[in-house]
């Protein structure tokens, strides 16, 4: 399984890991949290869009409640 997100932020997308908020991060279940910094990709030529690709592993299968 893999997360495709597409991201954007006007003031900039910060992913330094200092501090709090400066990880791009994802939460399944409100569980598991995700830190994304290394699977981030920036579009060309700017710092405020991009993608991440980030694979999840050991997902369980789910369903419908």
């Amino acid at each position: 399984t893999v997360l495709i997100a597409k991201l954007q932020d006007n003031d900039g997308i910060n992913l330094s890991g200092y501090g709090v908020g400066n990880n791009i991060t994802a939460t399944l279940d409100d569980s598991t949290t995700y830190i994304m910094n290394n699977y981030y990709q920036a579009e060309t030529d700017t710092y405020q869009k991009g993608w991440v690709n980030f694979p999840i592993k050991k997902l369980k299968k789910g369903g419908a409640k």
